[in-house]
């Protein structure tokens, strides 16, 4: 009376769930590979979000450079006066950008000033005599899921005020 039987055999349920978990592991191998893409690409923008900053925060403060009052001759910081203030101290300590005491960006990994004149660049103390433009690099750098990221940014200010 009751006719053919409507159930699943035991073949087909293990068919079913072989092809469910078949999906399942590439859907989490895909989310994962998505994930990690997605982190080093935020990476990679945080750090040409503190390399762009860090060069803005010096290029305001050198347009305005009155003197230097001294550069090292590793050419990694500069100490220079201003229109508004003296003492104006930038230079790289434990991968940050300081400005005196006061942290302005962090994963900078190097920082360097260059004195140009025209197209030749030289080192702090024989070219800042004559120059006209100050050439800053700036590094960013730090490793995101293993990959190491860096970041590098150039400019040059020319000087409104020529030493």
């Amino acid at each position: 009376m009751f006719g053919k039987d409507k159930s699943f055999t035991i073949l087909e349920s293990l068919l079913t769930a072989a092809i469910f978990s078949i999906v399942f592991a590439a859907t989490i191998v895909f989310l994962t590979a998505g994930g990690k893409g997605w982190g080093v690409f935020s990476g990679s923008v945080d750090l040409q979000d503190d390399g762009r900053k860090a060069m803005d925060f010096m290029i305001r403060d050198l347009r305005g450079m009155v003197n230097i009052t001294n550069c090292t001759n590793t050419n990694n910081s500069i100490i220079f006066n201003t229109t508004n203030e003296t003492g104006v101290y930038y230079y790289r300590q434990n991968s940050q950008l300081m400005r005196g005491s006061a942290v302005k960006r962090n994963n900078i990994s190097a920082l360097s000033f260059c004195w140009c004149q025209n197209s030749t660049c030289d080192n702090c103390a024989t070219a800042r005599l004559n120059s006209t433009f100050l050439q800053i690099n700036v590094t960013a750098g730090k490793t995101v899921r293993g990959r190491s990221l860096f970041f590098n940014i150039t400019e040059r200010v020319k000087l409104r005020n020529p030493i």
